[in-house]
């Protein structure tokens, strides 16, 4: 494909979206793509939340072990 030509079929997955005029009309709707992908605050909160979960399944699932394993370096039984 040459450049500033479009594909014949447009179900073709071109790559990246370089020339500006296949934007036509999407002003805000791409400033406000960017202003999501570069807001740090929104990237760490979807991070986070991604990840909890994850974190709380792996202390439950692990927890005897650890409660043993303090239990037994305390002397507790």
């Amino acid at each position: 494909m040459t450049s500033g030509a479009l594909p014949a079929n447009p179900f073709v997955a071109a790559g990246m979206i370089e020339d500006p005029r296949l934007f036509v009309g999407r002003k805000d709707e791409l400033h406000a793509i960017a202003s999501r992908m570069n807001d740090i605050g929104n990237w760490i909160t979807g991070l986070v939340m991604l990840l909890l979960p994850v974190l709380v399944l792996v202390g439950v699932l692990h927890w005897n072990e650890v409660w043993d394993f303090v239990r037994d370096k305390l002397g507790i039984k």
